[in-house]
Parts: C-alpha cells; sequence; structure tokens
C-alpha cells in the first residue's frame, strides 16, 4: 500500500465554497474539490476521487510509463544505428558503382580508341591500295599516249615524204595505230577509282557491338565456350560469369562455309541465328545444320544495364555425310545439302551371345528416300522396352515408319524415321 507523502505546502481551498479545503481531485477537469463540490450533482460527471487515491493512481503509472518510455528510447536508439550503418552503406555502395561508372567508360573509352586506330590503319591501307591502282593507271596511260604520239609523229613524217620509199614503212606504222586503237587494256579515266569511294567499315556489326556495351557495359563475357559434337549433336557449353546480375544468354551462329549454287556466282543464303537461353542454362543443343559445312558460334549475357560484349568465336565443322549417330534419346535434324537418294540404316539389338543377327532379336532395317536440297531429315532413337521380366539384355522391338504420305503433316520431302530400339549405329 501507498502512503501519502507529507505535504509541505498548505491544502488547496476550494475556490467555490470559501474556505472549504480540497479534499478531492479529478483527472477528468484537471482540479481539485471540497466535500459540498463532490456532492453537488453539477460535478456529478467529473469523476472525483480522493486525493490519497490520485496520489496511487500517479504512482502506479509513472513507473510503468517510465519503463515504457526508455524501451522505447532504447528501440529509437538501435533504429539510430542501423540507419547511420544503412547510410554508411549508401555511401560505401555509391562509391564502388561510380567507380565502376568510370572504369567501365574508361573501358568503353578503351574500346573506342583501338576502334579508331583500326579504322584509320583501315582507311590508310585503302587508300595506299587505291593510290598504287591509279598510280598503276597512270604509268600505263602515259605509256599509252607515247605509243600513241610517237606513231600521230611517224603517220605525219610519211605523209610528208616527197616519193613513194614511205610505202615500206606505212604498213607497219598503221597496223600499229590500229592496234592502238582496239586495245582494249588501254586505261581510262572512266575506269579509274574515285578516291571519295573509301570505305570507312564502319558497318552494322560494330555499331551493333558498340551499343551492345550498354550503359556500364552489360552483362560479362560468359567463359569457356566450348562446342562438342557428338552422334551428330552439336551442343555448346560455358561457364558461368562472376555476375550475379545476369538475366538471360543470346548465342549466336552462322555457316562459313558457303557452297555456290550450280551454274550461279551467288552464294547460299546464311545470316547469323540467334538463340536465347535462360541464366540458370549453362549448356544448349544445337540442330538443323547442314553436314560437312563449318559454323561459328559466339555468345553474349544480358543483365541490369543490357548486353554486354560477344565472346571469342568459337568453330566446329558438322559431320559430313555419311553421319553415324549413336542412342542419345533426342530426335536429330539433319538438313540435306544436295538432291538425291538417301539411305537410312539401322543396326539393330546384340543377341544375348553379342552378336548382331538380322531378324529376331537383332533385326537391322533399311529404308531409302529421294530427297530435294534443303529438306530436313528427322530421326529419333529411343530406349527400347523389354517384353517380359525374363527378356534378356538387348532384347527389344524394331520398327520405323515414313510419314512422307499425303496425310502427312510434315511439308512435301519431309521425313521423319522413328527407331524403337537400343541401336548400334544409325548411319544417314
Amino acid at each position: 500500500s501507498l502512503s501519502l507523502p507529507r505535504v509541505q505546502t498548505p491544502v488547496p481551498t476550494c475556490s467555490t465554497h470559501t474556505g472549504k479545503p480540497c479534499l478531492f481531485f479529478s483527472f477528468k477537469v484537471n482540479q481539485f474539490a471540497c466535500e459540498h463540490c463532490r456532492d453537488d450533482r453539477d460535478f456529478e460527471q467529473d469523476e472525483f476521487q480522493s486525493i490519497e487515491d490520485a496520489v496511487r493512481r500517479v504512482r502506479e503509472q509513472v513507473p510503468n510509463l517510465t519503463r515504457l518510455i526508455r524501451e522505447r528510447v532504447e528501440v529509437m536508439q538501435e533504429t539510430r544505428t542501423e540507419l547511420e550503418t544503412l547510410l554508411n552503406r549508401v555511401d560505401e555502395e555509391k562509391q564502388k558503382t561510380m567507380d565502376k561508372v568510370r572504369y567501365e567508360f574508361n573501358h568503353f573509352d578503351m574500346a573506342l580508341k583501338h576502334r579508331l586506330h583500326e579504322l584509320l590503319l583501315n582507311v590508310e591501307s585503302e587508300a595506299n591500295i587505291q593510290r598504287k591502282a591509279l598510280q598503276e593507271q597512270l604509268d600505263r596511260l602515259e605509256v599509252s599516249q607515247g605509243d600513241s604520239e610517237t606513231s600521230v609523229v611517224q603517220a605525219s613524217m610519211i605523209l610528208q615524204m616527197q616519193d613513194y620509199s614511205y610505202l615500206h614503212q606505212a604498213e607497219h606504222i598503221i597496223s600499229s595505230m590500229k592496234n592502238q586503237l582496239d586495245d582494249e587494256d588501254v586505261p581510262t579515266y572512266q575506269n579509274s577509282i574515285a578516291m571519295g569511294n573509301i570505305p570507312l567499315h564502319i558497318n552494322p556489326s560494330f555499331l551493333e557491338a558498340i551499343s551492345s556495351l550498354g550503359v556500364v557495359g552489360g552483362g560479362r563475357q560468359p567463359t569457356e565456350l566450348q562446342v562438342n559434337v557428338e552422334n551428330g549433336v552439336v551442343r555448346l557449353s560455358w561457364g558461368k560469369p562472376d555476375d550475379p546480375t545476369i538475366r538471360q544468354y543470346e548465342i549466336e551462329y552462322e555457316m562459313v562455309d558457303r557452297e555456290s549454287d550450280i551454274g550461279t556466282k551467288s552464294p547460299v543464303e546464311s545470316s547469323p541465328i540467334s538463340v536465347k537461353v535462360k541464366a540458370t542454362v549453362m549448356e544448349k543443343t544445337i540442330d538443323k545444320l547442314i553436314p560437312g559445312k563449318r559454323y561459328n558460334f559466339r555468345i553474349r549475357s544480358l543483365n541490369t544495364a543490357g548486353w554486354g560484349r560477344w565472346s571469342e568465336i568459337t568453330t566446329c565443322l558438322y559431320p559430313r555425310f555419311p553421319l553415324t549417330i549413336q542412342y542419345t534419346g533426342e530426335i536429330v535434324e539433319v538438313v540435306i545439302l544436295t538432291d538425291g537418294l538417301y539411305c537410312i540404316t539401322a543396326g539393330g539389338a546384340k543377341a544375348a551371345d553379342g552378336n548382331t543377327k538380322k531378324g529376331g532379336q537383332g533385326a537391322i532395317i533399311e529404308a531409302k528416300f529421294l530427297l530435294n536440297k534443303m529438306d530436313k531429315l528427322i530421326m529419333l532413337c529411343e530406349e527400347c522396352r523389354a517384353r517380359s521380366d525374363r527378356a534378356r539384355v538387348g532384347e527389344g522391338e524394331l520398327s520405323w515408319r515414313s510419314t512422307r504420305s499425303e496425310t502427312s503433316s510434315l511439308l512435301p520431302g519431309e521425313v521423319e524415321v522413328h527407331v524403337d530400339m537400343i541401336p548400334r549405329t544409325m548411319t544417314g
């Protein structure tokens, strides 16, 4: 229990009832009152209580409120510490980002200077080539002009002769003049190269390379791009660069060897093909390649700043016909290079003794198709299903079907071969 403190000041008196001591207090109206005020009906709603109860109430509430305030102050202090730490981190990240921007733009500046140096060298080299060609053309022109002037002088001399002795030289001079007029190799001004035709070599690929650097350089280059050719399938793999903000990869490949059509000078149409993959993927299978042709591959990454620089070009040669495909469990698409008759041979499963047999447990099938250039040959090799629980290793069903028919959903000339087996090899 709480006891009233010793009051050193006199007890307040009531302002309404003169001389009456105030023994009550109301927190609602925040004032003292005497007994007459408390009993007055006009003050019933003011909730007066004895001064002793009022003091007890204050002493009960103040410590609890003090504790809550102190806890609040501690929380505010912790919050202040965290905010100051975050503020320092913001300053550190700002400095790091500014340093990164400076570094990337320095790199960008070096790349531009390097490209500028290359362009100047190209212009100088092209100018030297054209200068040499023009000088050779000028030399030939001077020689031809000298020969022509000599012929004119000789012709004038024979016309001035007073006797018929000029006939001995006339035939030689006239033949020389005719040869000069009929000479198609005589250089002319119309065939010369104008100096204004020097190419600057600022082509779209260069502009794309510059724009792909992004604001602060774009995504970092993927590392160790590898091209593996196995079982008729080209599989690309690469290492993940040290950049947690990468969102996507882009692979670009293009045929290098371009065979000309018979009777024409135009090469087979070929343009870079782009394939985009997710940032979580580190490999990609490429199909629909032409056998016997060489391809270039490169890769770049995309982050929050944009596309990064392309990697170094990696080259591979897609196998020629005959094309042997081992079991991969994947669909293999082969583009037909020339018109002709193509044979599909599927080696059957091995018997229990390891030997391959025709028919029965080691069936071998063969199918021939007349295909046109640029048709697609689509093959699928799947693992066999055992016929029973006691089936020996290598047993399975072997079948093929051609969808080259009027009811086929494929384009004319497209063939789908389905081999349901454990194949030894498949040769196309």
